[in-house]
């Protein structure tokens, strides 16, 4: 007020700026977005704060948070929205949000604010102690399973599981062993999902569609495509996390970032002959599916994005099949009823060479493969079990 309420510049033009708010400690907190910054859209920002009288600018958030429909709660611990009769908390730094066990939500309003309060109920940061490496085990040990908490892991884990209203929801796990949290909000079951190979989003199906939901930022989930047929959708990720493959009267792909939609490999329901299980081959330029045809119990082919051609893989077993990392294709067979085959072999089709398959390995008779998977490189591991 001395200074006839004169303005000061304390931030350059070169950013832009949401959300300014002075938070309990005396701090004037934003999100902020250099607009040179292209990895990061328009409206989004990182959680960044400047002390009383200082002129250094603190980065607290490294994910970028949209900030539509945000508003900061007393005391710039936690965002909140309101939409649609629900009320969300927010977390500032990470974007990752819940809704209150509430769907009817008209007005809401804050109590009063107890600064001395709001502090000493902050928690106090909990440093993870590494764990040893376990060493190999050769041998089965009889060990009791016991239930753990804060554990580390190697990496984030995904799951369905119900919220406080009984619907299944994709549920976040972080490695750092802190609690699970939930990732979706819908008013429907979520029955299928897909994460980008690099964890920036999930597409996931519930109430007939395809959704499209950031993981870095969070926001409001994108509906991507409306279903038309009932089944499994089976969405699949590109290498890049710009494409989704999925499952819909044939075989379709959406560019996430044109939100371009075309079907690349369609059924053809008067011959009987359906796809299924869209899956990306390294290099993103094939699918490999899953093909439905009368007088097989399921065969697969590969599909060119370039030019839509289309092959189907020369084997009469292939129930099973995936790719490895240097583009070659393993199949393996499994009867539909898990029953046992006659012969059950393991077979390679080297990059490029999809007419004469190369044979791994042939299982004892009666062996069932359950699963397969690439461990290392040009590594196969099974689980297998007797009939």
């Amino acid at each position: 007020l001395e200074l006839a309420n004169e303005q000061f510049v304390i931030l350059d033009s070169q950013w832009e700026y949401h959300l300014p708010y002075l938070n309990a400690a005396d701090e004037l907190v934003f999100f902020g977005r250099d607009k040179t910054d292209e990895a990061t859209p328009p409206g989004y920002g990182r959680l960044q704060s400047i002390e009383r009288g200082a002129s250094e600018v603190i980065t607290r958030g490294q994910t970028a948070v949209q900030t539509a429909d945000l508003r900061w709660a007393p005391g710039a611990a936690l965002l909140t929205a309101f939409d649609g009769g629900v009320l969300a908390l927010y977390d500032p730094i990470s974007g990752q949000g819940f809704p209150l066990p509430i769907s009817s939500v008209v007005t809401y309003s804050w109590g009063r604010f107890d600064a001395q309060a709001f502090f000493a109920l902050q928690p106090t940061p909990q440093p993870i102690v590494p764990t040893p490496a376990s060493p190999d085990v050769t041998e089965s040990a009889n060990v009791p399973i016991e239930i753990v908490s804060g554990l580390p892991m190697r990496y984030d884990a995904f799951f369905l599981a119900s919220d406080p209203a009984g619907v299944a929801q994709l549920w976040r796990l972080p490695a750092d062993g802190a609690n699970a949290f939930q990732v979706t909000f819908t008013n429907d079951d979520v029955v299928e999902y897909a994460l980008a190979p690099d964890l920036s989003a999930v597409a996931y199906v519930s109430m007939g569609q395809l959704w499209l939901q950031l993981l870095t930022g969070g926001g409001r989930p994108l509906s991507l495509a409306t279903l038309e047929n009932a089944g499994f959708v089976s969405p699949a990720f590109s290498p890049d996390a710009t494409q989704i493959a999925f499952t819909d009267g044939g075989i379709q792909l959406i560019d996430i970032t044109r939100e371009n939609l075309r079907i690349v490999r369609a059924d053809s329901e008067d011959e009987g002959i359906f796809y299924g299980e869209p899956a990306f081959s390294p290099d993103g330029t094939r699918l490999l599916v899953s093909e439905l045809r009368p007088g097989t119990n399921g065969v697969h082919g590969v599909i060119v994005l370039g030019d839509g051609s289309y092959q189907m893989l020369q084997t009469d077993f292939g129930a099973q099949a995936f790719w490895l990392s240097d583009g070659s294709i393993v199949t393996y067979g499994r009867t539909l009823q898990g029953d046992a085959l006659a012969e059950q072999s393991i077979e390679r089709f080297r990059p490029g060479v999809l007419d004469t398959p190369d044979p791994v390995y042939t299982l004892p008779s009666g062996a069932i493969i359950e699963t397969a998977i690439e461990g290392a490189l040009g590594e196969v591991r099974l689980i297998v079990r007797e009939a």
